[in-house]
Parts: C-alpha cells; structure tokens; sequence
C-alpha cells in the first residue's frame, strides 16, 4: 500500500511537469528551460494558433465612432503590398488605452494569404462607409475643417467666393460635400497670398473643382 501511494504520489508530480497547449499550433519563444522554476502568471511559451488568423491594430480613438462590427477591410502586409485580403471587424475594445489614446481593433481573415505570418506588420483598411455618385473635393481644399461652418473659395463671375460647406464621410486625402458645391465649381486651393473672399482672380489661378 505504501508503495502504491508513494507511485500514485510520484505520477501526480510528474504530471505537474507536463505542459499542454490550448490548441495545436507552433511555438514562436520558450520562455523557460528544463529544470527551471516557474511562478504563475509568467509565461512560459509562446504559440501560434494554426488555422484562423487575426489581425491587430490600434487606431486612434478619434476613429472609435466610425467603427463597427462586421465592417469589411482589406489588409496587405508590408513585406508583400501588392498581395492583398479580406478581413472583417470581429472585436472592438470596450476601453481606450489612456497611454496612447488609441482603440484596440482585432479583425478575422476568412482566407488567409500564405504570406501572412505570427508578428507581421500589416496595413489595413476599414471601409466605414460606402456612398454612390459621392460628390468630393480635395481635404486641402476645406478650411476651418476643425470648425462648426468649414467653408471653400470658390469662382464665381471671376471673384472669390465664400462657400460654407455641409460634409459628410471623411477621409485622409479627399471629403465628401453634401451641400454648398456644384459639380462644376472651381475651387481655390488655400496657399500663402492666395486671394480673400470677393477678390478678383483669374481662371488659371484655380485648382481643381
């Protein structure tokens, strides 16, 4: 009896040995060695799950509204630009990092690109929303676009005229103009000694409308 217990005693600890992971997949780092003493918490490998694949990205958290679940992105990593694929908006963190002001984004790849590997950087981008026949102008060409009325110069009978502007999506390099433009108006790009508001201009010296 003695000698059972003591074998029973001697399978128990060397189970407590034994580390099994969570799910099959392919051990990036051993955080540890043989024989080493391990506290909880720390880690102890670290693995990359085979099958699905997620994405990570921290956008700043001025973008948190335009974000949702399901919404449909594509991704390229940067080694392989030309290489892109699908993804789509699986979690939104329920806190922004107050370090960084930025929002945690993790994003599903239904199929995946061989390509992609644990710790790759990658690009990505949201489609936040879509608008058919959108009329848009260059952003440069808005100012006061942090204000409540971002306005435009536009030509009008050969003077610069002001224009408040009604926007709507917005994005890095062009907005889209819900009202306040017409498809054929002129714009005046802002530069440094550019014309005031009822200035009298000529054609040439407009940007692109």
């Amino acid at each position: 009896a003695d000698a059972r217990a003591a074998l029973e005693a001697a399978q128990t600890r060397l189970a407590d040995t034994r580390i099994a992971s969570p799910a099959a997949g392919v051990v990036l780092a051993r955080k540890v060695e043989p024989g080493d003493a391990v506290q909880p918490g720390v880690p102890l490998l670290v693995v990359a799950r085979e099958g699905a694949r997620e994405l990570v990205i921290e956008p700043d958290e001025k973008n948190l509204g335009m974000l949702a679940l399901g919404q449909h992105a594509v991704a390229s990593a940067d080694a392989f630009p030309e290489r892109r694929f699908d993804a789509e908006v699986a979690w939104i963190a329920p806190a922004v990092d107050p370090r960084r002001g930025t929002i945690e984004v993790r994003l599903t790849v239904p199929r995946p690109d061989d390509t992609l590997k644990p710790d790759m950087t990658v690009s990505v981008e949201v489609e936040v929303a879509r608008v058919a026949e959108a009329l848009t102008v260059p952003r440069a060409a808005v100012r006061d676009l942090a204000g409540a009325k971002p306005w435009a110069l536009v030509v009008v009978d050969g003077h610069a005229a002001r224009r408040e502007l009604t926007l709507g999506l917005r994005g890095d390099a062009a907005l889209e103009v819900r009202a306040g433009l017409a498809a054929d108006d002129r714009i005046i790009l802002p530069e440094r000694g550019g014309p005031e508001p009822g200035a009298k201009v000529r054609l040439g010296e407009t940007g692109g409308g």
